[in-house]
Parts: C-alpha cells; structure tokens; sequence
C-alpha cells in the first residue's frame, strides 16, 4: 500500500484547539443542553455536520503519496479515508501525468482489457472500505518499478471521544457548530422562524471555509479542461487546429 502523508496549504492557520465535548456542548447549547448534549443527541448532529462538509474535496486536507507499479498488477490499494484522486503523476523514467478514466466508460469503449504496456490511465475503484487506484494498460515488464505519484482528497474523520480535539482545520469551527445546533434544533421542535437564521448562518458559514481552503479559489475561477479551452479560445490554444 502507498505510504501517505498529509499535506496542508499555506492558507491554513491550524488544526482546531477545541475538543470534541466542547464541539458537543456547543451543539446543544441552542436548546440550553450544553450540560446534557447526549441528551440531544449533538454527537449525531455534529457527524452529520461532517458529512456535510466532506462533499468539498478540502485542500487542507489533501493527501499525497508514492507507489510502485509491478508487472501485471493494475491496482494499487489507497487509504480507506479516500475519497477521491486528484492527480497521477509517473515520476521515474518515462515521466507523464496519467489521464483520468471512469471505469465504465473504459469498461465500454476499450476491447482488450487484458492488455500490457505503459501505463496512460487510472481510475479509482470503490467497494465498501476498499478504494484501489487502477492504471491501464496493465503495467508490462518494461514499464514496472515506476513510481506513481498520488494525490488524493481525503474525508475528515468523526471523532467519538470527547476528550479528543478533531483532525479538522479550525476554519471549518463555525460551521460544524451552526450546522449542528440547526440539527439539533429541528430535532428538539424549535420552530422555524427560529432554525431559518440558523440555517442562513450555516451555509455563509460553509461558504466562508471555502474561501479559507485554497481549493475553492480555483474552482470559482472556472478551470476548464484543456479541449474545452481549445474550442473556446482556438486562436491562442496549444491544442488548437492549423
């Protein structure tokens, strides 16, 4: 398995200070439980709030590693926290980045998938806890003992201990707290002239992190994929046609 590490942009301040309990009391101090927040179920609420913020691919928490390729092995197992790959880079030898395939359309459109050669693509593969990286073609005996760079975006965990301070960046305390106390609101009947400003809060909350996290600020741009930037712009595009 590929040994990786966490890498963290220069925009972050830091990890949270605060522990798990104090995340909890937060939670429920909305409906005046911060003394009592498994009464309220705020543990729940505040997981949920995590669920919520792992549909962003976080640059602080992207990960990055190193495999090896062998002959006639196509997978390559990934840390079960994956969620989803941002690059492959072949760094050895016949350096080149790997080009980005989902499995079904390999699936459909490419006749022999027992072949061998160099490696040009890469998928990832879900199943359960199971996140493998795939490479086509399959790696020959020529093209083994590469080594592929990886980077993925991982989720943020879900602690359960109250005494631990969370692996998430200190940025993101606001919303996980909003989030939850609205969860927990709706849950305890709080009516909804009171849960809308709370709801409000969460997403400029949300909204706010992204800013903090590099990754955001190049999604807002609008980066294109190289072909559509040909079509857009063909007079000054590498790739455009003569």
């Amino acid at each position: 398995m590929p040994s990786f590490t966490l890498r963290q942009g220069v925009s972050v301040r830091g990890i949270t200070s605060k522990t798990l309990g104090a995340f909890e009391a937060a939670a429920a101090r909305i409906v005046g439980a911060q003394d009592r927040p498994d009464e309220v179920g705020a543990l729940d609420a505040l997981h949920m709030a995590i669920d919520k913020a792992n549909e962003t691919n976080w640059e602080w928490n992207l990960s990055d590693g190193f495999a090896t390729t062998v002959a006639a092995t196509a997978g390559y197992d990934l840390p079960s926290t994956t969620k989803t790959v941002m690059s492959v880079r072949v760094t050895t030898g016949n350096e080149r980045r790997l080009q980005p395939v989902r499995t079904d359309i390999y699936d459909r459109f490419v006749a022999d998938q027992s072949a061998y050669g160099m490696p040009m693509y890469y998928s990832l593969f879900h199943q359960g806890s199971l996140r493998r990286l795939k490479v086509y073609p399959t790696p020959d005996t020529v093209n083994s003992g590469e080594t592929l760079h990886i980077k993925v975006y991982t989720d943020l965990p879900k602690p359960t201990d109250s005494s631990q301070i969370p692996a998430w960046p200190s940025f993101l305390d606001r919303f996980i707290v909003l989030e939850a106390q609205t969860l927990v609101g709706m849950w305890r009947g709080m009516r909804s002239e009171k849960l809308q400003p709370l709801m409000v809060l969460a997403e400029d909350a949300l909204r706010g992190a992204r800013m903090r996290d590099r990754s955001w600020h190049d999604e807002d741009v609008g980066i294109v994929m190289e072909a559509e930037s040909a079509a857009r712009w063909p007079w000054n595009h590498p790739m455009r046609s003569e």
